[in-house]
């Protein structure tokens, strides 16, 4: 599973190259650092706060948590980069558990959101 994921992530940076657009410059540094944090640091979550400081770090200016939702982790989603999360923040997936734990995060929203339109 991890290892997948990981090859996900790097097909992703390669596919955007050297010089990316803004929001492909703030995907490849969210997912250098949750690829970094993955292999290297914890098998934690990681906040979107945390997230937010390290791309501080790397030069955004003012970003707002929307943005990093939104512009980062949900286009990465949609460019197939395997990334789970939960209230406890983001990760790249090291078991099926972490995708299980994601699925049941994700089964909590859609059904009721179902509901409500039926």
């Amino acid at each position: 599973m991890h290892q997948e994921a990981l090859r996900q992530a790097d097909r992703f940076i390669e596919k955007v190259g050297q010089y990316p657009d803004e929001d492909g410059r703030l995907q490849v540094s969210i997912m250098d650092y949750l690829r970094f944090q993955s292999e290297f640091v914890t098998k934690d979550y990681i906040l979107t706060a945390d997230i937010l400081a390290r791309l501080g770090d790397r030069g955004f200016g003012d970003l707002s948590e929307q943005r990093v939702r939104s512009s980062g982790i949900a286009k990465l989603r949609d460019a197939d980069v395997i990334i789970t999360s939960t209230s406890k923040g983001y990760k790249i997936p090291q078991t099926r558990a972490d995708i299980n734990d994601f699925m049941e995060m994700a089964s909590g929203v859609l059904v009721p959101l179902l509901e409500r339109v039926k």
